[in-house]
């Protein structure tokens, strides 16, 4: 597990974006946090990750690389 600065919110928690799992959640600039739904293969280096915003109750997706750090919520 390594550390990431977040924007607004200091430095806080990561793990490899291969490593996410559907029912965490990240953490993003500013506090904003997602919960993962459903993650989904993209290749042999991306995922790609169904979303939804803790905040306003969107839904939506991300394709990251499989190596990118992304904070997570440890709570």
């Amino acid at each position: 597990m390594g550390m990431v600065h977040l924007q607004g919110v200091g430095r806080v928690p990561a793990i490899e974006a291969g490593d996410l799992q559907a029912g965490m959640v990240t953490v993003w600039n500013y506090g904003y946090r997602e919960q993962i739904i459903t993650i989904e293969p993209r290749g042999e280096k991306q995922i790609k990750v169904w979303l939804v915003s803790l905040r306003n109750g969107e839904k939506f997706t991300r394709v990251l690389n499989k190596s990118r750090l992304v904070a997570i919520d440890e709570a």
